[in-house]
């Protein structure tokens, strides 16, 4: 699996991706679920459709994949996502998007195409690239755990997806997201020992 992760939506190496994805058949599973804390379901549905139409203007087919609809079915989600050789995530709250990936088994396929599918795509932005380090401490600083719009009962996960060994801290030095405090995580996984890469608004970390 190849990955491509950036702070803000899509970033500034657009035409790295493009040219990453003519391995691929052009389909993006597009996920939201890390905006599924929102109560003010209006703004989300548009961040949600500008999120899809940067992907759009690029040339994919983009299909709206909504992870509770999943939860507890992953042998249909399974197939569902066996069409589509991009996955993206966009942002929003990190452990809550864990936590629907956990729960609909996206997680699990996540982990096994990355480790046996070559032309695979993972791309995300925000918590959609910060989940995919092996822990999600640290971003607990930017994400608040405690959101859980699917039950008290789900423990917070406090373990990503494993497929990088640092931690990405998004929105570094962002007057747009300056309420994030970025610089606090960072000196959190400074003082932890915590391996890391930050990424301004823009920056891209693409990993072949």
């Amino acid at each position: 699996m190849r990955l491509y992760l950036s702070s803000f939506r899509t970033g500034n190496e657009t035409t790295k991706l493009v040219e990453m994805a003519k391995l691929t058949n052009q389909k993006v599973a597009f996920i939201s679920n890390a905006m599924d804390y929102f109560t003010d379901l209006e703004r989300r549905e548009i961040i949600e459709s500008h999120d899809k139409e940067d992907l759009e203007k690029l040339g994919f087919e983009v299909e709206h994949i909504d992870l509770k609809d999943y939860f507890m079915k992953e042998a249909k989600l399974r197939n569902i996502i066996s069409h589509y050789d991009i996955i993206w995530c966009s942002g929003g709250n990190t452990f809550t998007l864990m936590q629907a990936m956990k729960l609909s088994g996206l997680d699990k396929v996540i982990k096994e195409r990355h480790e046996t599918n070559t032309s695979t795509i993972y791309g995300g932005f925000s918590a959609g690239a910060s989940i995919i380090a092996t822990s999600l401490k640290g971003i607990h600083i930017m994400d608040e755990p405690e959101e859980k719009p699917y039950g008290d009962q789900y423990e917070i996960p406090w373990n990503g997806l494993g497929l990088i060994d640092y931690m990405i801290v998004p929105h570094y030095k962002s007057e747009r997201f300056k309420d994030l405090a970025a610089d606090k995580v960072v000196d959190y996984l400074i003082n932890e020992k915590m391996l890391f890469k930050v990424l301004e608004d823009g920056e891209v970390i693409i990993v072949e």
